[in-house]
């Protein structure tokens, strides 16, 4: 195992045993969602980024992510409508801002 992967393995069990030890000692309430099952791929994934593992980062913000697919549905309806337009504005943006490699005579 690489000591990157030593590291990153470290700190998420370090991370899972504070978040444990905390809801242990009564300090989350009943409905807090830090201590949600769902949420460790994500804390875990985010760690492994962090320490530039990132194929096994994104591969556990992924599977995180599809345990939330039902609210990021749900977040996502209310904002279906501005989806165009602001897509609309990212193309002009990156278009206006982006280098343009060729030499032009204006």
């Amino acid at each position: 195992m690489e000591t990157s992967n030593k590291k990153a393995w470290g700190i998420v069990l370090i991370l899972f045993g504070v978040i444990f030890f905390l809801k242990t000692v009564g300090l989350f309430g009943e409905g807090c969602e830090l201590y949600n099952i769902k949420n460790f791929p994500v804390y875990a994934g985010l760690v492994f980024l962090a320490t530039r593992n990132f194929k096994v980062g994104a591969l556990l913000c992924g599977i995180g992510a599809l345990l939330r697919l039902d609210q990021i549905i749900e977040l996502t309806k209310d904002m279906s409508q501005f989806i165009w337009p602001l897509l609309l504005v990212l193309a002009g943006a990156l278009l206006f801002f982006s280098k343009n490699n060729k030499n032009e005579d204006d």
